[in-house]
């Protein structure tokens, strides 16, 4: 019997019959059917949404992250690479590039791929 002042709702316990409404699908279900947060403030408490929602959830993410993916795989494969981007250059001698340089005044747009082996044979191909 409760005492004075005290209603049934401050003697409630959670059990498996207690329902939740997820908020993905909107439904009232048992608690059972939420998973529990492993992290953050609500660590150890049923999530806001039910399993078969996060599942759902869980496989539109894969899947946009999927996509995107292969987009950018996509688009890496068209660009040139270095090594096919500079297989139609030519070897110039340094003073023929300075002199071009010297030429062209404030503008100048160079791609190159520039061997200074020469120069200092100590620096490694990282550098």
């Amino acid at each position: 019997m409760p005492r004075l002042g005290t209603s049934d709702a401050d003697n409630i316990t959670l059990t498996e019959a207690t329902t939740k409404e997820c908020i993905g699908c909107k439904r009232v279900l048992a608690s059972k059917q939420f998973a529990l947060a492993t992290n953050g403030k609500g660590k150890g408490l049923p999530k806001a949404t039910c399993m078969s929602c996060s599942v759902r959830q869980s496989e539109w993410a894969k899947e946009k992250y999927r996509e995107i993916w292969d987009t950018e795989k996509e688009n890496t494969t068209n660009e040139p690479t270095n090594e096919s981007a500079a297989a139609g250059l030519g070897v110039v001698a340094l003073e023929d590039f300075l002199a071009l340089l010297s030429r062209q005044g404030n503008h100048l747009e160079v791609d190159a791929n520039v061997d200074i082996s020469s120069v200092n044979p100590n620096l490694s191909l990282d550098t």
